[in-house]
């Protein structure tokens, strides 16, 4: 009688079986109780814009970025310039509306999304009155001095007028501990900003140039939305903060007040009872689903990366610039 060798488990099963229960777990299960949560809720967390009254409600909360990312797990990464702007464009074919409330809360961010808010802001035909709650400082302080008039509480946090940017260096560690950085570029600027070799001096003195001229427009655009002179802001734009009662004395704002005394004002400016128009949105259920799936897809073949190769983004080692 022939004897049989017995049947070993085969270690690459073994493995496949492991990963496709793994997977299930991270992304197929969560990916299921989302769409029942959305089934259940009726893809809460959708746009809510109210269709009656006379005056549009917008808010600028968190970072502001030209784009934001938005997950049921994670909360929003910050708000987007361009919903915002969609948002206004909304307004301006809205003939019912005869003002706009922005309620401010932001430590500032993107230059460029900043810019396209206040840019948005002043191509309405109707007034515009922002209440600063918490933190109006920045890139949201640029958002306030474009609109026509501004309440903050006495405590708020208001002003520092001003560009940052800023990079890790490495390049004493990687030398310290005898690691060569291997540098190849076309172009002698490529590469500045890498954490792993110093700026030359002629780099420092172009990027302080870059930063100067920014502030310089952060100026500009503050004393123009403020009815101010260019002085007058340069003495207060050394990135300083203020409370709301001293932006009132430096004429950053015009009244110290709440979200009801700004209310009030507008019924004033517009001789009529307000009633407030929702337009701000949450990303819709999809969105915060596509939100959810993609960091987790990003985050995995990034681990995936690392073992394998050596990242080669374009410009990932550049500085961030923001107000």
């Amino acid at each position: 009688m022939v004897k049989q060798k017995p049947v070993k488990s085969s270690k690459l099963g073994i493995i496949l079986i492991t990963i496709s229960v793994s997977f299930a777990i991270l992304f197929v299960l969560p990916i299921l109780f989302i769409l029942f949560i959305g089934v259940l809720f009726s893809a809460a967390g959708s746009e809510s814009t109210t269709t009656a009254g006379n005056v549009a409600h917008l808010t600028v909360s968190g970072a502001i970025l030209t784009e934001s990312e938005s997950s049921l797990f994670e909360g929003s990464g910050g708000m987007s310039s361009r919903r915002f702007v969609e948002k206004i464009d909304k307004i301006k074919s809205d003939s019912s509306i005869k003002a706009v409330l922005i309620e401010i809360n932001s430590p500032g961010g993107s230059g460029v999304a900043s810019d396209e808010i206040a840019q948005a802001i002043r191509s309405l035909d109707v007034p515009v009155v922002s209440y600063i709650r918490e933190v109006g400082a920045s890139g949201s302080y640029w958002v306030a001095s474009s609109t026509d008039y501004i309440f903050a509480n006495r405590f708020s946090t208001i002003g520092s007028i001003g560009v940052i940017a800023s990079y890790l260096d490495f390049s004493e560690f990687i030398e310290e501990y005898n690691v060569s950085y291997q540098r190849f570029v076309a172009g002698k600027n490529k590469d500045f900003g890498s954490p792993f070799r110093e700026v030359t001096p002629e780099q420092e003195v172009r990027f302080q140039s870059i930063l100067d001229e920014l502030h310089s427009i952060f100026i500009t655009e503050v004393a123009s939305g403020r009815n101010a002179s260019i002085s007058d802001i340069t003495e207060l734009a050394d990135g300083s903060i203020f409370t709301g009662s001293e932006a009132l004395q430096n004429g950053l704002i015009d009244a110290i007040g709440t979200k009801k005394d700004a209310v009030k004002y507008i019924e004033e400016l517009i001789n009529h009872p307000v009633e407030l128009v929702n337009y701000n949105s949450q990303p819709s259920f999809f969105e915060s689903l596509a939100g959810y799936t993609a960091k987790n897809y990003y985050a995995m073949g990034l681990g995936i990366g690392e073992k394998v190769s050596l990242k080669t983004e374009v410009g990932a080692d550049n500085p961030l610039i923001r107000t």
